[in-house]
């Protein structure tokens, strides 16, 4: 652990304390003890934990400082990375947005439990909820939620314009950047850059970031059955 300890700690922007630690050992217990009943996670060793997504979660600070940030975690599931990246940077803000009850009920729990303040859950799709946010993000982040040419469009309009979007990958990343086919453009989205990471333990991270250089169109997002059958880049 403690090898991770200092890897996690020289990150760029990361200051892992003594109680951040004792935080993130709290999440875990509860993540876990939680799981029994949800299936929230089909990693439950503790050292699996810690790489796969603690560490996982705060690679991108690598590339970004959020502290004082709006931060919007978009189908957070079990509040991964949100709740590891506001334990971190106690001063950000944070949406969690997660459509199933379930999770957001344990997601509540979890806030409760590690005394986290200025935290919102919305039970609610995405993009709903970036509807009605309109513009109200500096950045959003997701992991594992959708495809990327799905995933941009339910979220973006709850960005700032300036805002960054954050979107964690893997290996499969070059298949969705060929699905969407450079479409970003259309709902306000730059590429600025993808940030490769490759270890022993967590395996191939490709984490792409997007700037909104213009307001997204209102007339995006679509209703969801039209981004399915005709996401962007088709």
């Amino acid at each position: 652990m403690e090898a991770l300890i200092k890897k996690i700690n020289d990150l760029d922007f990361v200051n892992l304390d003594q109680n951040k630690i004792n935080k993130l050992e709290e999440f875990y217990k509860i993540l876990i003890s939680e799981n029994e009943v949800h299936n929230l996670t089909r990693i439950t060793d503790h050292k699996e934990v810690w790489w796969k997504h603690f560490y996982d979660s705060l690679l991108i600070c690598n590339h970004i400082d959020l502290e004082n940030k709006k931060v919007c975690d978009v189908g957070t599931g079990p509040g991964i990375p949100g709740i590891i990246l506001k334990i971190v940077f106690p001063s950000m803000e944070l949406t969690l947005v997660e459509s199933n009850a379930k999770k957001t009920n344990f997601l509540k729990k979890a806030i409760d439990h590690l005394k986290l303040d200025n935290v919102h859950i919305i039970t609610d799709r995405a993009e709903v909820y970036s509807v009605e946010a309109k513009e109200t993000q500096d950045v959003i982040v997701s992991r594992a939620m959708a495809a990327l040419n799905v995933l941009l469009e339910v979220s973006v309009q709850a960005l700032k314009v300036n805002g960054i979007f954050i979107a964690m990958k893997s290996q499969k990343l070059d298949e969705e950047l060929k699905d969407l086919n450079n479409k970003e453009s259309l709902i306000g989205l730059q590429f600025s850059k993808i940030q490769e990471i490759s270890e022993e333990i967590i395996g191939i991270r490709r984490n792409i970031f997007y700037t909104k250089v213009k307001s997204t169109p209102n007339k995006y997002p679509r209703m969801y059955a039209q981004i399915k059958n005709r996401p962007l880049g088709n």
